[in-house]
């Protein structure tokens, strides 16, 4: 739909096509939203974010990256499913788990964290940064980042 269209008054319905391909899209399903992170993070020194990327069409995901600094650096996920040939890269019609290390630094104690991910289909095909360039009325494909924030505990610094 076109920008300008904000109501469902408005909206030819008839004279869109059927959706039948879905864009490239990834989500972060561990750790959950808003979620509280335990102490333990900061002993082990990184915390394990896992979720899917898909893409329509049979395109598989070549890559997924993830970002806890608001994309001043990305971290390549490791794909639990890669394509193992190259034929394979557009006949991939499921979902691609993933899984990252992110480095919890000890500044990060008391702090909220946003999370983002971000996949690449075999088509080269991306994730758009917002939903702001793909809006619609029925928010539709919407593909954009996902984003999620996570809470760390305080730690006390030990004293010698």
């Amino acid at each position: 739909y076109q920008r300008r269209v904000r109501d469902w008054d408005t909206v030819n319905f008839k004279s869109m096509p059927a959706i039948q391909e879905l864009p490239v899209v990834s989500a972060i399903c561990e750790p959950s939203s808003e979620a509280t992170l335990p102490t333990s993070v900061f002993d082990q020194g990184e915390l394990i974010v896992k979720g899917y990327a898909y893409s329509g069409g049979g395109k598989a995901i070549v890559r997924v990256d993830v970002t806890a600094d608001d994309g001043q650096t990305w971290l390549n996920a490791e794909l639990l499913q890669p394509a193992q040939n190259f034929r394979e890269l557009n006949r991939r019609w499921s979902w691609t788990q993933w899984q990252v290390a992110v480095p919890v630094p000890k500044e990060w104690s008391g702090k909220k964290v946003e999370l983002i991910c971000k996949a690449i289909d075999s088509s080269y095909n991306n994730q758009p940064e917002n939903v702001a360039p793909i809006w619609n009325l029925r928010g539709v494909l919407n593909n954009s980042w996902h984003r999620i924030t996570v809470n760390l505990p305080s730690i006390e610094e030990k004293k010698d």
